[in-house]
Formats: structure tokens, C-alpha cells, sequence
């Protein structure tokens, strides 16, 4: 698999556990999330975490009031340089 398909794939995982902990359960997001002591994050309903026990914590308090919420990453674009790759684009949730 190429890298650009290996960044493609990686954020279909996590637009599929976003939209589950938006419809309630939080679950697989502990699956596309790094578990480590560094590992941040900075959520629209809240402040930076950092470190998995405060990166998940938003998550699963989010999904608990949540229902039927989506979320989309629209206009992509993949970039690859070296051992790093990403992804940007504009979200729109509903």
C-alpha cells in the first residue's frame, strides 16, 4: 500500500470512530488513538490534552450527550514527505 493510501486509510479509521462516539459510543476511538504519555489532542468542546487518560476523557463525556451527529472531512488533501504524512481539509458536522 502506498503511503498516501496508508494516510487515506488511517483517516477513513478515525472519520468511522468519530462518527460512532458522535452517535454515542466512544469505544473505537481508543482504537485510533495513540494510548501514549505524549499523545495530544485539542477538542471544539474543550481545552489541549495531552496524554491518553486526558485525551480520552472529552471523548467519552461528548458521547454520553451526543446522538446522531456526523462529521465529514471535506476537500482533502494528502501530503507525504519522508516518514510523515498527513491529511488537511475543512470538517463539516452536523
Amino acid at each position: 500500500m502506498s503511503a498516501r493510501n496508508e494516510v487515506r486509510k488511517a483517516s477513513e479509521q478515525l472519520y468511522s470512530a468519530l462518527n460512532q462516539m458522535l452517535s454515542g459510543d466512544a469505544s473505537k476511538m481508543a482504537d485510533v488513538w495513540s494510548h501514549s504519555a505524549t499523545v495530544t489532542t485539542m477538542h471544539p468542546v474543550g481545552g489541549r490534552e495531552v496524554g491518553w487518560a486526558q485525551v480520552e476523557r472529552p471523548w467519552t463525556e461528548l458521547a454520553r450527550v451526543v446522538s446522531n451527529g456526523r462529521a465529514e472531512l471535506i476537500d482533502k488533501v494528502v501530503q507525504v514527505a519522508g516518514d510523515m504524512g498527513y491529511e488537511v481539509g475543512a470538517r463539516r458536522g452536523a
